[in-house]
């Protein structure tokens, strides 16, 4: 009996064994690093935050020898340095060419540049999988940016990059709408503020399609913060049925907080 159901099951069984071994190990490689290097992150950080509260508080009516200073700034610059740590873990990884070369001399030229072979690349990527591109995507960010604005709106066009083309790979049937500067989003966190600057994104595609980009867009090495989503259902009357889905994310910042913002966080 046994051996009927594995002669008749054999290649289904081998799969199921496959796939689940296959979860296994990538969790052991992606995912569980990540967990244990946060653990041990935070772990480090109370331990010199207590570190620091033991050798000197500035209340203290008592002036700190030259020991308890030096422990202290050793202590708070371990604390720095954690945070720096924290910035690169949670930050959206921009690579040229979306960062502005040091001494360049004319920005807008450079960000036209860009903006021009980005826009070429996912052109190319959505006709080799005849995928519908509008107007309002191939025109996105067009117009002037001020010098001291190309750095942010660089950045911007790799989020525009990163999520159209992991739409592009998840199969969807047609690329709707880009808005740069669609919102932000920020919030106090102790004396830091967590912030993100938007970008909105509209595709159209059957529902699997839409699931396998959302999906894919919080997949490690993407960093971006999705502030919200909107899923339309295809509209009935349609020749071609399809739903809409739109997004609104961008790379997520950990900045020091002004005097200000510290006191309204804390309030």
């Amino acid at each position: 009996m046994i051996g009927r159901i594995w002669e008749n099951n054999k290649m289904f069984i081998i799969g199921i064994a496959v796939a689940a071994l296959f979860l296994v190990v990538a969790y052991q490689v992606a995912v569980a690093p990540q967990g244990r290097d946060a653990a041990k992150m935070e772990k480090k950080s109370t331990d010199g935050l207590r570190t620091l509260k033991k050798t000197f508080s500035p209340d203290s009516p008592e002036h700190p020898t030259q020991n308890t200073e030096q422990a202290y700034r050793a202590a708070a610059s371990a604390l720095v340095s954690d945070l720096d740590q924290l910035r690169k873990t949670v930050a959206f990884p921009v690579q040229a060419p979306f960062v502005l070369p040091a001494g360049e001399s004319m920005p807008e030229a450079y960000l036209a540049d860009v903006r021009s072979k980005t826009k070429r690349e996912i052109e190319a990527a959505a006709n080799a999988r005849a995928i519908g591109i509008s107007e309002k995507v191939r025109s996105a960010g067009e117009g002037s940016v001020e010098a001291r604005q190309v750095p942010e709106a660089l950045v911007q066009l790799a989020v525009m990059r990163r999520a159209l083309l992991t739409a592009v790979d998840a199969g969807v049937a047609s690329l709707e709408d880009v808005l740069f500067n669609a919102g932000e989003r920020s919030a106090p966190v102790a004396d830091q503020r967590l912030g993100a600057k938007l970008v909105s994104v509209t595709v159209k595609g059957s529902p699997g399609s839409l699931q396998e980009w959302l999906r894919n867009l919080g997949r490690r090495e993407s960093f971006l913060l999705v502030a919200s989503v909107q899923v339309r259902g295809p509209d009935a009357n349609a020749e071609e049925p399809e739903a809409t889905a739109k997004v609104v994310l961008g790379p997520l910042t950990l900045e020091k907080a002004s005097p200000g913002e510290e006191k309204e966080g804390k309030e």
